[in-house]
């Protein structure tokens, strides 16, 4: 009899912490970018701390991959997800105080966030083919890329009707109550990564200094030709769907005429999509990562470009839906790919570096959808970005290496498998290329 991947202990604690720590990050990116476009009425500011946010991954991921190439992986969990909950009741204090703190404190506390979850990112990508056999891989991811999903859904939609229901009962305290539900999410996100097995990367090399450590990892990438395609691709894509959040939050109040329930259920829709298709994915057991990765990106650029023509909530919402079903077919075989090339010594180096380049253009675009909204208008910059994207995964159809890559043939649902060691289970990883708007 088949059992589902969440049969394994350690797996299951990792992917429930992960659940939990994610309804705290739509919830305080949601509370963040609301309260940026209610406090200055200008969409571009709301840019400008989304790309403070973003900023540290390309400061500090290619460190953070040396950590987790170094320490106890599931250790740089646990305290990323202890400061990031101290830095939101710290901010929680901060608007309790000041009714409206200045922009640069709002930034400064959305890069500290964002480089809390860096020090998380590689070990986190890094620590799941250790939790699993190899041959249930690409279900793990599967699983993973659902909850990425499933929690932002459902944390989108409580998000909508709590934030709501405190505009309406006590919008003074609306923002600092979020901030506190947030820091709880985070505090039990920690007791979840606090009972996994240590693990560290297994290594035979004595580490190197930091900076050397990340150049291997960089190396790595480039002597395999499809992985380093795979990664141009991402970051020509990630330019064009930067703008996408902080464009999000302007169609929300001016389009829909709407609160921060009206963005909530935007998200809702996206990341509803992003569910149902990770179980396509899981069911399509895909052999063509390189294929499926440029098949379904382009077509989920395309799926973008009308949203700009439609002021109709439902039809935009049908079109955002149909975006994140797109999403998983394509990341979860590449995910898996990327990740039986990698060795465990170079697991958190290859995920940092490869996030570091896929994310070093999210600050820019972030940075410019004001002013591409002011220039291009809204159908002209849905046109920028869902074009942008569909022309950037076509060019996966004209790398060789890429569009012939193969996953070996794993045991399909129904087959039985041994389980999984509590401590050492052992499994090639690297990080799947994370493209969702």
């Amino acid at each position: 009899m088949h059992r589902s991947v969440l049969s394994i202990r350690p797996f299951r604690n990792l992917w429930v912490g992960q659940l939990i720590s994610q309804f705290g990050d739509v919830l305080y990116s949601l509370v963040f970018m609301w309260m940026v476009l209610e406090k200055t009425g200008d969409p571009k500011y709301v840019g400008y701390v989304m790309a403070f946010g973003a900023a540290p991954y390309v400061l500090f991921s290619l460190y953070a991959g040396t950590l987790a190439d170094r320490l106890d992986r599931r250790m740089l969990l646990i305290v990323s997800d202890v400061l990031s909950a101290v830095l939101v009741i710290a901010f929680m204090i901060i608007i309790l105080a000041v009714e409206s703190p200045p922009l640069i404190v709002i930034c400064v506390i959305a890069f500290l966030l964002g480089t809390s979850n860096v020090i998380a990112a590689p070990a986190r990508a890094a620590i799941t083919p250790r939790l699993v056999p190899e041959s249930r891989l690409q279900e793990a991811i599967a699983f993973n890329s659902m909850s990425q999903g499933m929690m932002p859904f459902i944390g989108a939609l409580l998000s909508g009707f709590g934030l709501a229901l405190l505009q309406w009962i006590a919008k003074a305290f609306m923002y600092s109550l979020a901030f506190a539900l947030n820091a709880v999410t985070f505090i039990i996100s920690a007791f979840f990564m606090a009972t996994l097995p240590k693990v560290v990367a297994e290594r035979t090399d004595e580490p190197k200094s930091p900076l050397r450590d990340a150049i291997e990892g960089i190396k790595f990438i480039f002597t395999h030709k499809a992985l380093a395609i795979a990664i141009l691709i991402a970051v020509g894509m990630n330019f064009f769907v930067a703008p996408f959040m902080p464009v999000y939050t302007y169609i929300a109040k001016e389009v829909f005429e709407g609160t921060p329930a009206t963005l909530a259920f935007l998200e809702a829709g996206f990341f509803s999509g992003m569910v149902v298709g990770s179980i396509l994915a899981m069911r399509l057991r895909t052999k063509r990562p390189g294929l499926a990765f440029a098949f379904f990106l382009m077509l989920a650029g395309l799926t973008i470009i009308p949203m700009g023509f439609t002021s109709n909530f439902w039809l935009f919402m049908g079109l955002n839906f149909l975006c994140g079903v797109l999403i998983p077919p394509a990341n979860i075989p590449m995910g898996t790919f990327i990740q039986l090339q990698t060795d465990d010594a170079y697991r958190g180096r290859v995920n940092s570096a490869m996030g570091t380049m896929a994310a070093m253009v999210m600050p820019i675009g972030m940075a410019m959808s004001g002013l591409l909204l002011s220039w291009l208008t809204l159908p002209g910059l849905f046109i920028f970005m869902g074009g942008g994207m569909a022309l950037c995964a076509s060019v996966g159809f004209f790398s060789k290496s890429l569009r012939t890559s193969t996953l070996p043939s794993t045991d399909l649902p129904g087959s039985e498998d041994p389980p999984a060691s509590e401590s050492s289970q052992t499994a090639p990883s690297s990080l799947p290329v994370a493209l969702d708007p």
